[in-house]
């Protein structure tokens, strides 16, 4: 999946909306599903053209958390998806 959501978004350069829906089977409770604190440049050796993640706090009812919801929280901060 990450490899098709790459195409996508490098065919259009950027230029689209890409939305998966459906049952992934993952639990992730609140857990961030983009990188924090990434805006502490002086920290990371980052590219220029680099997008900094916005932090927005997750609320869900569902406090559990399982290896595929670790799957889908790692596929969002690689790809810039949100969940």
């Amino acid at each position: 999946m990450l490899n098709s959501v790459s195409l996508i978004h490098n065919y259009t350069d950027g230029h689209c909306n890409i939305i998966l829906s459906g049952d992934f089977n993952s639990r992730t409770s609140d857990c961030s599903d983009c990188i924090d604190y990434d805006l502490d440049n002086d920290l990371l050796l980052l590219p220029d053209n680099y997008v900094f993640d916005i932090s927005r706090p997750r609320c869900s009812q569902d406090k559990g958390h399982t290896s595929n919801g670790t799957a889908l929280l790692d596929f969002c901060n690689q790809t810039s998806l949100r969940i």
